[in-house]
């Protein structure tokens, strides 16, 4: 099975997600999302921080109406393991073409819950900049036109 990887990054207000090192499987299914492990990266945010042990996603995999990105990510805090748990949302559309804007804004808007022993810690949201996209796009590796192709195939769908 073909495989891609990047490294992605995401600011907000108080929450950073940074060089989140991202391994995705490519399905033959469009209706499935592609999915992967998180190897790598470091994670802050109200009541953590330390680096990310691992982590498991979904990118654009169909759920009744939408399209969803999930994420889960294993940080090694100094007070204690903590499981950050992620949620981008692409609502369907009527139009033939997705809005450009609407699109950028619900692929690059994660909404954010940590949690510690299963209690919550802190929410939140954050967000892929415009000056972190350069540096994603230049990290894809491996299947990259196949990638790319998903990707757009399953935002317009």
């Amino acid at each position: 099975m073909p495989v891609t990887t990047f490294t992605e990054t995401m600011r907000g207000q108080g929450f950073d997600l940074c060089h989140l090192r991202v391994r995705l499987d490519h399905p033959e299914n469009h209706d499935q999302g592609f999915t992967g492990t998180i190897e790598s990266g470091k994670a802050t945010g109200p009541g953590f921080s330390g680096p990310v042990t691992g982590g498991d996603v979904t990118i654009l995999a169909r759920e009744d109406n939408t399209r969803v990105m999930r994420y889960r990510l294993d940080i090694a805090d100094p007070n204690g393991p903590v499981e950050l748990h992620g949620v981008k949302t692409l609502r369907a559309t009527r139009r033939l073409l997705p809005n450009p804007l609407r699109v950028w804004k619900s692929t690059t808007t994660i909404t954010l819950e940590a949690t510690r022993n299963g209690t919550r810690i802190s929410t939140g949201t954050a967000r892929v900049h415009v000056s972190d996209l350069l540096p994603q796009l230049c990290s894809l590796h491996g299947a990259v036109p196949r990638f790319i192709l998903g990707f757009l195939t399953r935002v317009i769908r």
